[in-house]
C-alpha cells in the first residue's frame, strides 16, 4: 500500500493545501483558470477529474439530506449534490468567459458504480471490478453551444470508448494526431499509439456513425457490435460484484449473476445481460469469431511495466525517499536525467 500525502500542485506538492475538501480544489482552480484566461485567440481546455462519487464517501455536511437512509447513500447523493453545484460554477464561468458558441463541454464517467459502496447500476448487471455491462457502460453526455442544434436533446446508441475522445478532441481543434509530436511512444519507451477514433458524427448528426465497431474491455471480454463474450467472471455467490441490484439499493437484497466461463449475449435484445447465448448451437459461429478476436486483443496488450515502468525516466528514487525530502508527500519517483 503506497502510504503518505498525494496531493500535487503544478511542478510539486501541494503544501498547505492538504485537509481541504478535493472538489472544491479542482472545482475552484478550474474556474480560476477559466477567468484568468484573457486571450481570446487562444485554445482552452481542461480537464477536471472530480472524484465524486468515488470512496471515500465524503461531502461537507451542508449536502447531505439526513432523511436518507441509509447513510453511505445519504453520502453518495451528497456527493453528487456537491458535483452538480460544481459542474454549474465551471459551466457559469465558460458561459462569462467565452463565446457560448465556441464552447464544448464533455462529461463522462469512468466506470460503473461499486455497489459495494453505495452504487447502484440498476437494470443492467453487474459493478465496478467486473466486465458486465453495471461496470463498464457509463453515462456521458456533451454539452455547449459548440454542438449542433439539430443534434440537441438528443441521444446515441453508437459504441464510444473512453480513448475515443483524444482523437475526437485533438481533430476539432484542427490537430491530426500523430503530426506535430502529438503521438504516444514519441519519448522513446515503445508505447503503441492509442486506439482512438473520432466520434464526432455519431456526437454531432441524427443517426451519425461513431466508427468504432468493437471494444476489448479486459483480457477477458471483447464487444463487438451487439454481442459480448465473457469469459471470466465468478459466481455472483461468491463475487457480489457480479449481481444485479434493486433500483432501492443499498436497501433490497442482491441477485446473485452465474459465473462465466465463458458467456455471450446479445446487448440489444439483453441488455442486462441475462440470457447466456455460448451454448446456443445458433451463435457458435459467433463465440468462435469473438475468442479468436479476442485472443488477438491479447497478443496486442502493452502495460507500463513492459518499459520497467520508466521508459526515459531513469533517475529513480524510493517512494520512501521521497517522502522523506517532501514533508510525507508522494510524489513521482522517476525523472529523466539531466545530463
Amino acid at each position: 500500500m503506497l502510504k503518505g500525502i498525494d496531493l500535487w500542485e503544478d511542478q510539486g506538492p501541494a503544501f498547505g493545501r492538504n485537509g481541504t475538501y478535493g472538489g472544491y480544489m479542482y472545482s475552484d482552480r478550474a474556474v480560476a483558470a477559466i477567468r484568468a484566461h484573457n486571450d481570446t485567440e487562444t485554445p482552452f481546455f481542461a480537464y477536471v477529474a472530480f472524484q465524486n462519487t468515488h470512496v471515500p464517501l465524503q461531502v461537507p455536511a451542508q449536502y447531505v439530506d439526513g432523511s436518507v437512509e441509509p447513510e453511505d447513500r445519504a453520502l453518495y447523493y451528497g456527493m453528487t449534490a456537491f458535483m452538480d453545484e460544481a459542474v454549474g460554477n465551471i459551466t457559469t464561468a465558460l458561459r462569462e468567459a467565452f463565446a457560448w458558441e465556441d464552447t464544448l463541454i464533455v462529461f463522462a464517467a469512468d466506470n460503473g458504480g461499486d455497489i459495494t459502496a453505495a452504487g447502484c447500476n440498476y437494470p443492467k448487471r453487474g459493478s465496478k471490478y467486473s466486465d458486465f455491462e453495471g461496470g463498464v457502460a457509463t453515462a456521458a453526455f456533451v454539452s455547449g453551444g459548440f454542438v449542433p442544434e439539430v443534434a440537441r436533446g438528443g441521444s446515441t446508441d453508437q459504441m464510444v470508448h473512453v480513448a475515443d475522445w483524444w482523437r475526437t478532441i485533438a481533430e476539432l481543434a484542427g490537430v491530426t494526431p500523430g503530426e506535430d509530436g502529438l503521438v504516444a511512444g514519441s519519448q522513446g519507451d515503445d508505447v503503441p499509439k492509442p486506439d482512438s477514433v473520432n466520434v464526432w458524427q455519431a456526437v454531432s448528426q441524427p443517426g451519425g456513425l461513431s466508427g468504432r465497431t468493437e471494444v476489448p474491455v479486459s483480457e477477458n471480454t471483447l464487444i463487438m457490435g451487439h454481442m459480448k463474450l465473457v469469459t471470466h467472471e465468478s459466481d455472483g455467490e461468491k463475487d457480489k460484484h457480479n449481481s444485479w441490484t434493486p433500483a432501492t439499493w443499498p436497501k433490497g437484497r442482491l441477485e446473485p449473476g452465474p459465473a462465466c466461463k465463458p458467456c455471450l449475449f446479445n446487448l440489444t435484445a439483453d441488455p442486462e445481460e441475462r440470457h447466456d447465448l455460448s451454448g446456443d448451437p445458433s451463435f457458435a459461429s459467433e463465440l468462435s469469431t469473438m475468442q479468436q478476436r479476442l485472443a488477438y486483443w491479447r497478443g496486442t496488450a502493452w502495460e507500463s511495466s513492459k518499459a520497467a515502468f520508466a521508459g526515459p525516466y531513469t533517475r529513480c528514487t524510493t517512494n520512501d525517499a521521497f517522502k522523506a525530502s517532501h514533508r510525507g508527500f508522494v510524489g513521482p519517483l522517476c525523472t529523466k536525467p539531466t545530463i
